[in-house]
């Protein structure tokens, strides 16, 4: 398993800040910067609590692992690609929260959902339609209050949000981050 790691790759804040991550070292996965998780966290509304969280698309999951260090009790993690699943078993040893962490190589699609989320985050590769499917799953796992947190490049088509109450939406370079509710 090819595993990479840098100084601009940690937990941004919580109990494990500073903490440096692994990525896997694959042209399929686009890490998440920390200047981008760190305005992820700022964009949630003012006390918002996410108790159990859903890293879809995880990667390295660096998002699931950020809200665990933020607070929350438990996560789960899917990734298609087996060194994604392998190297988020890794930073979740790293950051002692295997035992509050699930972690399921696997198509999304497929999975046996047997739980609700606070918060989901959804970064599928692009260019590969995945978005709108996702969406639309997740709203059927959002807890009530809970929030959709979807990461995508805008120049590529933009995901239907017509079946959500949008909360925000801020650009950083490519990526767009919008926030979003069940209404």
């Amino acid at each position: 398993m090819a595993l990479t790691n840098n100084l601009n790759f940690r937990i941004t804040s919580g109990n494990k800040k500073g903490l440096l991550l692994n990525y896997p070292n694959t042209t399929d996965t686009r890490p998440t910067t920390d200047r981008v998780k760190q305005a992820i966290f700022n964009l949630l509304p003012f006390g918002f609590k996410a108790n159990s969280a859903l890293d879809m698309f995880a990667g390295s999951g660096a998002l699931g692992i950020e809200c665990l260090s933020r607070g929350a009790k438990a996560a789960m993690f899917i990734d298609s690609s087996k060194t994604a699943a392998d190297c988020i078993t890794v930073n979740l040893k790293k950051a002692d929260y295997l035992d509050v962490s699930k972690v399921i190589h696997g198509n999304f699609s497929t999975v046996n959902f047997d739980t609700t989320f606070d918060i989901i985050f959804l970064d599928p590769p692009y260019n590969k339609g995945l978005m709108q499917p996702a969406l639309n799953l997740s709203a059927s796992l959002l807890n009530p209050g809970g929030i959709i947190v979807c990461k995508y490049d805008d120049s590529l088509p933009l995901p239907d949000f017509s079946a959500f109450n949008v909360l925000k939406t801020k650009k950083y370079g490519i990526t767009t981050i919008t926030l979003i509710e069940n209404y």
